[in-house]
């Protein structure tokens, strides 16, 4: 198959239907970008990516909200295909609304398979999106899809028990140093920023921790990414050398 002018290589994975693309020419480290979720959705991004020599992963989760199990796979996941494709066992995270909550989860829960993060309005906080307990708006999200993922959560007032917020790994992404870029549609409505990625933005604001938001003027939460993604690839290649 074809991804934009790559080689598309399609297969399962634990049961799970799973991808990767690779570039013309591989770049030295055999660097892998990681779509956590929305495989193909706004890919300008991992397009330049590709360009550079990196190769493009990803595998289908269960559900979207980044649950322990699912990030586990996920580790796993990468950990397969650095054996069997020959490639870094550590990514690079480009984790787009839910699939920034899974870059989050994973970089917190599993940091040795992390070398940074590129996160496009992220869910961090679940009372926020999809629980709707702040500004933000999902309909059907709590009831259709979040409480199959969490069986554990029988209400809303559960969700303050629980460990698996994006939000509770932010100590570990500081521990780890994690550095992270990240950008963001003021007028977002389904994760408001500030009830997500600022979270994130303001606790490293506190570290010398290598970090970039960008805002994406007079935008909401689509389009996803950057027309031009190149402040992005700049700061990505500082850290896959």
């Amino acid at each position: 198959m074809d991804f934009h002018g790559f080689e598309q290589i399609n297969f399962s994975f634990e049961g799970h239907d799973a991808i990767l693309v690779k570039p013309k020419a591989p770049d030295a480290q055999r660097n892998v970008a990681l779509k956590t979720e929305y495989f193909g959705a706004f890919p300008n991004t991992e397009i330049e990516l590709l360009k550079r020599g990196f190769h493009v992963a990803y595998v289908r989760s269960t559900n979207r909200w980044a649950t322990p199990a699912d990030c586990a796979m996920k580790a796993r996941f990468i950990e397969y295909i650095a054996k069997e494709y020959g490639l870094r066992d550590q990514v690079v995270t480009v984790g787009m609304s839910c699939g920034g909550a899974f870059a989050v989860n994973l970089a917190g829960f599993y940091p040795e398979r992390v070398l940074c993060m590129y996160l496009d309005a992220p869910v961090l906080s679940f009372f926020s999106c999809p629980a709707e307990m702040g500004s933000g708006r999902l309909p059907g999200g709590w009831e259709n899809e979040f409480l199959k993922a969490y069986p554990e959560v029988r209400d809303k007032a559960d969700l303050f028990n629980l460990d698996a917020h994006p939000m509770c790994r932010i100590p570990s992404l500081i521990e780890h140093r994690i550095p992270f870029v990240m950008t963001y549609g003021p007028e977002d409505a389904t994760v408001p920023y500030a009830e997500n990625g600022a979270l994130l933005a303001e606790k490293y604001g506190r570290t010398d921790i290598p970090h970039l938001v960008i805002a994406r003027p007079l935008t909401g939460h689509h389009p996803h990414g950057l027309n031009d993604p190149t402040p992005v690839i700049d700061f990505i290649l500082k850290f896959a050398e």
